[in-house]
């Protein structure tokens, strides 16, 4: 009997504790719970951070020297900014398993780099191309060495090109479904295929709400990013 009693104490202690649970996760925002999970990765800062870290260099070696087949990598770049994402999705996925590598984060973020570096590219290279060469050998024969260069007078006048090309990564990226959705596992998901996903079942207010929060993120971050091109450009002209 005591046994009993301490089994019939034990399962109500259990299902009370379950049924906190249950309203404390249904108390949190739909933001809070849909990320409690621990499913929804950070793609679209990571792509973000790397496409950047990438795209300086590859700017600079396209627009500042000449080397053997540059035209033709700098298309190659380019180019899944014009190819179809589904195409895109397809082959990247298609080369994984051919190299015999399961789907990961790994892969998730590899295909957004390859999906938003031209962006950042493009970007770059364009706010580049307006910086005269004159200021860097100004600061060369004055003494400083590529790197203070670098860092003293050409990376300043990259700084407004370079934050526009990073909102627009993470724009892409956090708002790509197309093609994460060939790179995407059940454990390594973004916030649209789990949108995409819960809409299988029905339209919540957890939906709408996180649905109006990428409207605003998709919607604002561009235009922040075009505000501070064109800010920087009228400066520049004067």
């Amino acid at each position: 009997m005591v046994i009993d009693q301490n089994l019939h104490t034990a399962g109500l202690y259990l299902d009370v504790h379950a049924y906190c649970c249950r309203c404390i996760t249904l108390l949190q925002p739909p933001a809070v719970r849909l990320f409690s999970h621990g499913r929804i990765q950070p793609e679209g800062s990571l792509t973000a951070i790397l496409v950047t870290a990438i795209g300086i260099p590859a700017a600079l070696a396209f627009v500042r020297y000449d080397f053997p087949g540059k035209e033709t990598l700098n298309t190659l770049l380019l180019a899944p900014i014009m190819i179809p994402e589904v195409v895109l999705g397809v082959a990247l996925l298609l080369f994984i398993r051919w190299l015999q590598q399961p789907k990961s984060f790994a892969l998730l973020l590899i295909g957004h780099v390859v999906l938003t570096l031209p962006y950042v590219l493009l970007v770059v290279q364009a706010r580049l191309v307006g910086i005269k060469r004159e200021y860097e050998e100004a600061a060369l024969s004055l003494g400083a060495n590529p790197f203070q260069t670098f860092r003293e007078i050409t990376l300043p006048l990259l700084a407004p090109a370079v934050f526009a090309g990073m909102l627009f990564a993470f724009t892409i990226s956090f708002d790509d479904v197309t093609a994460t959705l060939f790179w995407a596992t059940a454990r390594n998901q973004t916030v649209p295929v789990k949108i995409f996903g819960m809409l299988r079942n029905s339209i919540s207010p957890e939906i709408n709400a996180l649905g109006a929060v990428m409207i605003v993120l998709t919607v604002s971050l561009p235009l922040v990013a075009g505000y501070v091109l064109r800010k920087f450009a009228r400066g520049a002209g004067k």
